[in-house]
């Protein structure tokens, strides 16, 4: 099965909430490292950049069971989510829209459109292509990690 979850009004205003100065702006050009084959740890488990180019980007995001990532959004980036493994709850718009993905379920996630990804039952394996290419396209909304 295939979803789109598209940036809506309430995306937008979830943005303007929260003020972003010309530093946060900042934050989010592209710093051209070069991720490829590291591992990240994130409270959630981990991820790795398995593909990098200057357009696009592919991560293998590991979730440990009943973990999530935080609720955020890419204001400049399109991304897909494929499912390679488990069962996976993904919400959108702050909990409004949200499905349960399986192994080979995909959700292309608009610029700009909140979301979450959990592992529900088991850690789940999910890729992670992002285009374009920017590692720090990234604002939260909301964490339970305590991340900014």
């Amino acid at each position: 099965m295939i979803y789109y979850f598209d940036r809506r009004e309430q995306d937008k205003k979830i943005l303007e909430s929260l003020h972003l100065t010309e530093i946060d702006k900042l934050s989010l050009i592209n710093d051209n490292h070069n991720y490829l084959g590291e591992k990240i740890e994130k409270p959630w488990g981990y991820e790795y950049e398995i593909y990098s180019s200057n357009s696009l980007s592919i991560w293998i995001l590991n979730i440990k069971e009943g973990q999530s990532t935080s609720f955020h959004c890419h204001p400049n980036k399109f991304t897909l989510l494929h499912v390679l493994s488990t069962e996976t709850r993904v919400v959108c718009n702050d909990a409004l829209t949200y499905h349960f993905l399986y192994k080979g379920d995909q959700v292309l996630i608009d610029k700009g459109a909140f979301h979450q990804t959990t592992a529900c039952l088991a850690p789940a394996v999910v890729m992670e292509i992002e285009s374009p290419n920017n590692k720090n396209d990234l604002i939260r909304f909301k964490d339970k990690y305590g991340r900014v």
